[in-house]
């Protein structure tokens, strides 16, 4: 009977214990978990997390807007065919097998520029930046990607301005470095 008694008490001490730790850590768990999902959905960018396997994970209202697929749609999908041209999937999927090998890529981290793919098929330019999150169980990848189509049709718009002025015109960025020149300017250097 001693042996039953004090049983039940070490177990009600446990009980007690659990709940007066366990519950609040659930519930910042929680807080945290929720503070993280809006976040992402409030996001400006489209933002979508991939997991060492290529497969979509996660997939915001952004991401929905710009790529046309709703989030139900793409989880478990394969981000490559999912977003990327046919002609470079096989480049995104050799690029994450050698990060996977070697913990080296380059472009992670770093905005580029490249070709997307909505879910009507329409190709469009997006600027893309990876990072990647080493956890105890596996590499995510978090993509943030950006419509630049209007961007790329002012530049356009500005190139043929540029290039059809009558007068030698340099557009140069902020770093000082040259960025535009147009015929007339190659003209009066004497630039083929």
């Amino acid at each position: 009977v001693l042996g039953l008694g004090l049983l039940g008490t070490i177990f009600f001490v446990g009980w007690l214990i659990n709940r007066q730790v366990s519950a609040p850590l659930m519930r910042s768990l929680r807080d945290s978990e929720e503070r993280t999902r809006s976040i992402v959905n409030s996001a400006l960018e489209a933002v979508v997390v991939m997991d060492d396997q290529g497969r979509i994970t996660d997939w915001n209202p952004q991401a929905e807007q710009i790529l046309g697929w709703t989030r139900h749609e793409v989880v478990g999908r394969t981000l490559a065919e999912t977003i990327f041209p046919p002609q470079y999937r096989e480049a995104h999927n050799r690029r994450l097998q050698h990060y996977l090998a070697t913990g080296e890529d380059p472009a992670l981290g770093k905005r580029q520029e490249i070709t997307a793919i909505r879910s009507d098929g329409t190709e469009f330019p997006i600027e893309l930046a990876i990072t990647p999150l080493k956890l105890a169980s596996g590499t995510t990848f978090s993509a943030f990607i950006r419509d630049i189509s209007e961007k790329k049709q002012w530049e356009e718009k500005l190139r043929i301005v540029v290039e059809s002025a009558p007068s030698g015109m340099v557009l140069v960025d902020q770093s000082g470095i040259m960025r535009m020149v147009n015929a007339e300017m190659e003209r009066i250097f004497g630039y083929p």
